[in-house]
């Protein structure tokens, strides 16, 4: 079929070639067989239809499966899964877009590859490694910029090409490769590297858009765990915005696309030129509305304040009258502790300390004589005293009856002093007391005193 779009007598409406196109296609593929992996199924819950799509390495097709075909499948439609379609193409007007419309499907198995990825997702998910609450926030103005990516990449131009052309920050380069074998070694290494260089504000890791197979690098475990390890915020910009590798749900902000990232990590030049302008403009009309009503308010305050010569009068003769009475008040404080002063010294010259001293010096002097006499006085008397005691204790000593021919009989045992015969008994040993001496006597025969005295 052939269309004469330039016939200017003729133009076809938007309706018109959309028809065309939807029965030269549906005429060309009636009958299709398209095989690759699923890609975001969904159920319509009203309908029972499912919408996928088909996905390899450089494309994308948009599919339908009608509620009844729907019932014949023999597993559900997950994605990852390789699968047959068979269909015919068809054309949906309202959007412009074509899809399958499909019929029969067969599987051919589960992708390896998408299989592993969940499987690390899920495990990487459970420690809490894409936890909002790691996220970080990107500084506003960042000076240095850290970049892993392929030196010969087109994701490095247009990341590049973005920042420089929105803010002038200072870019570093740490060149891997991004596919293939030590590809995700070399990533690991580099994000590592990264953060022993200082005044890095930003770290971001990316690459173009491929297959699965392509962008494997950034799904593996040793790449997602160095990406979380890092000390610097980070920005993941790994194939186009369908794409999904598991360093964006690690990274503290995904970008869909490079030159995504380069518009996240910067902010444009002339935004910030808008803000300061509008920011200016803002300063500048609130510094006149404070400008303004501070001036009503001097007007208002100047009509309550006096002349100030009049409060300079005032003041002066207040000060003049204080000063007055200060003079007095100091002049008369100051005559009476002269006359006080004057008083002390009158009486501390009649109460001279020196003189004082002399006087009691002399006093202890004559006290200290008169003591010493009384004391003298006082030994004599007692002298005296004791030797009356002494001749009186004389005359009364049984020692001097003694001396006149008596003596004292004791007993032997006990030493006492023996009165009276009837404490004498024959054969008694007894002790006799001499002027001189003694001597130890044995009774032989006792005599009563009544018959002594006969």
């Amino acid at each position: 079929m052939q269309f004469d779009l330039f016939d200017s007598e003729k133009a076809l409406s938007v309706s018109e070639l959309t028809a065309q196109i939807k029965t030269a296609l549906e005429r060309r593929f009636a009958t299709v067989c398209v095989e690759g992996e699923v890609w975001q199924p969904s159920v319509h819950r009203a309908s029972g239809h499912i919408y996928f799509s088909l996905k390899d390495s450089a494309a994308v097709l948009r599919c339908v499966m009608f509620r009844k075909r729907v019932q014949r499948l023999r597993e559900p439609l997950e994605a990852g899964l390789k699968v047959r379609c068979f269909g015919t193409l068809n054309v949906y007007p309202p959007q412009g877009q074509y899809q399958l419309v499909v019929d029969r499907v067969e599987t051919s198995g589960v992708g390896a590859l998408l299989v592993a990825f969940e499987r690390l997702k899920k495990k990487l998910q459970g420690e809490g490694l894409f936890d909002a609450e790691r996220k970080r926030p990107l500084p506003r103005f960042p000076r240095r910029i850290a970049i892993v990516t392929s030196l010969h990449g087109a994701a490095l131009r247009d990341i590049v090409r973005t920042i420089f052309a929105r803010y002038p920050a200072r870019l570093l380069v740490l060149p891997v490769r991004v596919q293939g074998e030590g590809a995700a070694a070399e990533i690991a290494r580099a994000i590592e590297r990264a953060q022993r260089i200082p005044s890095i504000d930003v770290l971001v890791i990316g690459r173009g858009g491929g297959s699965l197979e392509d962008l494997w690098a950034f799904n593996e475990e040793i790449v997602v765990r160095a990406l979380a390890r890092s000390a610097i915020p980070t920005v993941s910009a790994v194939g186009h915005e369908v794409d999904w590798a598991l360093t964006d749900f690690v990274a503290d902000v995904r970008a869909a696309t490079p030159t995504a990232a380069g518009e996240l990590v910067v902010p444009a030049f002339e935004d910030l030129m808008m803000t300061f302008d509008d920011a200016a403009q803002r300063l500048e009309a609130g510094l006149r509305r404070r400008l303004a009503h501070q001036r009503l308010r001097l007007g208002a305050v100047r009509g309550r304040l006096l002349d100030p010569r009049t409060l300079t009068s005032s003041y002066r003769l207040q000060l003049s009258h204080h000063l007055q009475r200060l003079r007095l008040t100091i002049g008369g404080t100051v005559e009476r502790r002269r006359r006080a002063l004057q008083n002390l010294e009158r009486a501390l010259g009649v109460f001279d300390p020196k003189r004082r001293i002399t006087n009691e010096r002399a006093a202890l002097e004559r006290l200290t004589s008169n003591l010493v006499r009384a004391i003298r006085q006082r030994q004599i008397e007692a002298r005296r005293s004791v030797a009356e005691v002494e001749k009186s204790l004389r005359t009364l000593s049984p020692l001097a009856v003694l001396s006149r021919g008596y003596a004292i009989v004791t007993e032997s045992s006990e030493g006492r002093a023996l009165r009276d015969v009837s404490e004498l008994e024959a054969g008694q040993d007894v002790e006799i007391r001499l002027h001189r001496g003694g001597a130890t006597a044995r009774i032989e025969a006792i005599r009563g005193a009544l018959e002594d005295e006969e």
